[in-house]
């Protein structure tokens, strides 16, 4: 059967003389096609391959180790292009790998420092101390941070914006710091203490916090309603606080004054909500 590597001419024929210039050239055949193979010096744990003229066999640049076996599935190329000498590790577990540019679902993953842009769809759950820093953050689905959650110099949206327009859902946060503008348009529940810089709360919404409370200002829609506290204040005396019926067309200036003492005490830091104070 001819083959590329070595077809005998049959000289010296049979009962033939065996004139040395035949078999010379017989042997000489039989060199040439040990010649399409590659040496053995210099070219331990390299792979040999055919040739790109097809005419022998040549090895691969680099050595190649298989301490298991290497099989692929599907009738596809593969080009792995690489920029510098790395080691990959795969991890002990079937699975798939995940890409850059793909549309992926990643499952039971813990991300370290890592950096976020774009849009997060679905409804995520953050169960970790989650930070966010610089950047504002737009809630748009039912979001819960089962544990302290810190926006620095972040603005905190709740609500896909639409313009000017927040449509929201829900969050649900055990602790949250922010120190820029949070603007909320859905419910929103706060399960331990709260602290920010600023509140916008649309109207028709609720905040619900179960815990200590600490804000520069709060607003419902637009309008302010609960800002830093007032100083300079000095609690008033005398007099007994009423907060019962009164009839303001016959009240007496004492029964005036006994109405606003009671006002006062509301609002005032020591007796009150705090809004006033020394």
């Amino acid at each position: 059967m001819s083959n590329d590597y070595y077809n005998p001419t049959g000289n010296p024929g049979t009962a033939a003389q065996g004139l040395s210039a035949l078999m010379r050239t017989e042997f000489a055949n039989i060199a040439a096609g040990f010649a399409k193979l590659p040496g053995l010096s210099g070219n331990n744990s390299k792979a040999v391959i055919v040739n790109s003229g097809g005419t022998g066999f040549t090895t691969t640049t680099g050595t190649l180790a298989l301490a298991g076996n290497f099989a692929t599935t599907g009738a596809f190329n593969l080009v792995m292009a690489l920029g510098a000498s790395i080691t990959l590790t795969l991890p002990a577990v079937n699975g798939t790998l995940a890409t850059l540019a793909g549309t992926e679902t990643l499952t039971n993953k813990t991300l370290s420092s890592g950096t976020f842009s774009g849009t997060f769809t679905g409804n995520p759950t953050f169960s970790g101390n989650a930070t966010f820093s610089g950047s504002t953050l737009h809630v748009s689905a039912v979001t819960t941070f089962s544990s302290t959650s810190t926006f620095n110099g972040a603005s905190l949206f709740i609500g896909a914006l639409n313009g000017n327009v927040i449509n929201a859902n829900t969050i649900n946060v055990a602790t949250l710091v922010a120190s820029g503008q949070s603007e909320f348009d859905d419910n929103v529940t706060v399960g331990g203490a709260l602290f920010a810089a600023q509140f916008a709360v649309s109207v028709g919404t609720t905040l619900t916090v179960t815990g200590s409370t600490v804000s520069a200002s709060y607003k419902v829609g637009s309008n302010q309603v609960v800002g830093a506290r007032n100083t300079g204040w000095t609690a008033g005396t005398g007099g007994t606080p009423n907060k019962g019926a009164i009839d303001y067309s016959t009240a007496t200036l004492a029964q005036l004054a006994n109405r606003v003492m009671a006002l006062e005490q509301a609002l005032f830091a020591t007796t009150g909500h705090g809004l006033i104070g020394t």
